[in-house]
């Protein structure tokens, strides 16, 4: 494939050339820049050296770009006038660069039927990004990773590639410190208005409507976390501990495809059972072919006996 990069002498447009040539070292690309205050050479480095990638001086509204602008299947189009409290002081560059040379630009495309034409700007052009890039579930997923690897602290982030965790996460990158402590705020806020049962309590909901088949069967499995701290606690066997020790047993409830729906605290009790659940929940525990179903006020916990010794089962 052959592009063309205007404003590739630039940060962003420079780092943009060097990640094509990184992952797509078969493509030719034709840098154009006029190298004003924004455009050095030097952001471009090694990628001049090789024969993929060739730079050319020049203004967009140069009517010579018509020339390099055919044969090229593609256009990114990065140059630009920038720092837009300029404008302010002078705004006939602003105007000729911005408007006039990406005018002059996109028709020279259209004259050399370019299939694709990528104009990159600002929220100027573009409006704002409103909840931004990093939405809630890339928050939520950031704080599992974390709590998977074991960091307990966003400015933990810094000693770890936000390259290697935006893989594991499915993103180019992950979130940076500040971003996350900004979105850990706003989520901590549900909390302080009383909001958090809400907030899963509407997850819980949509699970339902999306994958409401899977609830048929639920497979509750008990996790023992072991305590540290002063409190006095009835002790429980860790299995990894190979002991009795002060615990506390977590119950976590997945469907069918073993997919999480939602973990228990408290101790499974009678009163546990009466609990205001989901109502298919409530219809499972009353519907008359489930034989398994147990007396009142005896306990969930699993018995060496049953064929399921790490879970307990429930099924319509």
């Amino acid at each position: 494939m052959k592009l063309l990069v205007t404003g590739g002498a630039g940060f962003i447009g420079s780092n943009f050339v060097h990640h094509l040539l990184r992952n797509h070292p078969a493509d030719e690309v034709i840098v154009v820049d006029r190298l004003t205050y924004a455009g050095n050479l030097r952001n471009l480095g090694d990628a001049l050296q090789g024969s993929c990638c060739r730079f050319v001086r020049l203004d967009i509204c140069d009517p010579a770009l018509r020339d390099i602008v055919k044969g090229c299947d593609a256009v990114v189009h990065f140059a630009a006038e920038s720092h837009v409290d300029r404008s302010i002081e002078e705004a006939a560059p602003f105007v000729r660069t911005n408007v006039e040379g990406s005018w002059r630009l996109v028709d020279a495309c259209r004259a050399g039927r370019v299939s694709r034409f990528v104009h990159v700007s600002t929220d100027e052009v573009y409006g704002s990004l409103g909840p931004a890039f990093y939405g809630l579930r890339t928050t939520i997923l950031t704080l599992l990773l974390m709590a998977l690897l074991r960091i307990k602290r966003p400015e933990a982030l810094k000693e770890h590639s936000p390259d290697d965790l935006g893989r594991l996460l499915g993103l180019d990158r992950a979130p940076e410190v500040k971003t996350l402590r900004r979105k850990r705020r706003k989520l901590s806020r549900l909390a302080a208005v009383g909001r958090a049962s809400q907030f899963g309590r509407a997850l819980a909901e949509r699970r339902v409507q999306a994958r409401g088949m899977a609830m048929g069967f639920l497979y509750v499995d008990g996790h023992v976390r072991v305590y540290h701290g002063k409190h006095q606690l009835p002790k429980a066997h860790a299995a990894r501990l190979r002991m009795a020790t002060p615990a506390t047993t977590d119950y976590w409830v997945n469907d069918a495809a073993s997919d999480p729906l939602f973990v228990v605290t408290a101790e499974a009790n009678a009163g546990l059972a009466q609990v205001d659940g989901p109502p298919d929940t409530r219809q499972a525990r009353r519907h008359p072919r489930d034989r398994r179903e147990r007396p009142t006020g005896q306990s969930n916990r699993p018995h060496a006996s049953q064929p399921y010794p790490h879970g307990a089962q429930a099924g319509t």
